[in-house]
């Protein structure tokens, strides 16, 4: 063993991701993976789900509160985990989430008339 560190061999490198802390047991990648999977089909996806990672991490959700929304398998399954969240966290998440919805008043642009939309022109023909 004295030989091989004497012949310099290095040490393996580590395989863990160090963004993800060692042991996690919801980290908050899988906890916006879980979360856009219950999120309005209109919203973007992957905006969202950027935004959870942001907010999981820089507002540092208790471990307790990732535990809960990872095992979630119904959005029903989600809502005593709204218990865990303290201070101004959900109040900052939903209204940074909020921004990322659609308008609900939204109507679809009009639709350019085309031969059968168009009346038919008055005859001109005099009588």
């Amino acid at each position: 063993m004295r030989e091989m560190i004497a012949c310099g061999s290095t040490p393996a490198k580590p395989t863990v991701d160090p963004a993800v802390a060692a042991g996690d047991p919801a980290p908050c990648a899988a906890v916006a993976a879980n979360i856009v999977k219950f999120i309005d089909p209109g919203m973007p996806n992957d905006k969202v789900s950027e935004l959870i990672v942001r907010h999981c991490t820089d507002d540092k959700w208790s471990v307790e509160l990732r535990k809960c929304i990872v095992s979630g398998k119904t959005e029903k399954d989600l809502d005593p985990c709204e218990h865990d969240f303290v201070g101004t966290q959900i109040e900052d998440f939903k209204r940074d989430l909020e921004k990322l919805e659609p308008p609900h008043n939204a109507q679809p642009p009009p639709v350019p008339a085309t031969g059968s939309d168009v009346p038919p022109a008055a005859n001109p023909m005099p009588k």
